[in-house]
């Protein structure tokens, strides 16, 4: 399959996982909604920061830079390790 179409797949995946973050991170400060389980600043900064290497990783997969599947590999792992990361701090 074309390249450019898995490049734009994996920027918005990218772009709405830097989304969902920083969105969470504003309500949790300024937004006036409580939620249940309050997640730590560092935690949703380094989701946002994993975001941003993910839309880097896209722009390597549209420009041919990198392979396809080792784009969504890279991005795979960074959501692992977002997601395994605290609780091993824990």
């Amino acid at each position: 399959m074309n390249p450019k179409i898995h490049s734009v797949i994996q920027f918005v995946i990218s772009l709405l996982w830097i989304y969902e973050n920083g969105h969470r991170l504003y309500n949790q400060h300024y937004g006036g909604v409580m939620y249940l389980i309050m997640f730590p600043d560092w935690w949703l900064f380094m989701n946002i920061s994993f975001g941003s290497f993910g839309m880097f990783v896209a722009l390597w997969v549209f420009y041919e830079k990198m392979k396809i599947g080792k784009g969504y590999l890279f991005i795979f792992l960074a959501l692992l390790i977002s997601l395994i990361f605290p609780v091993i701090l824990d």
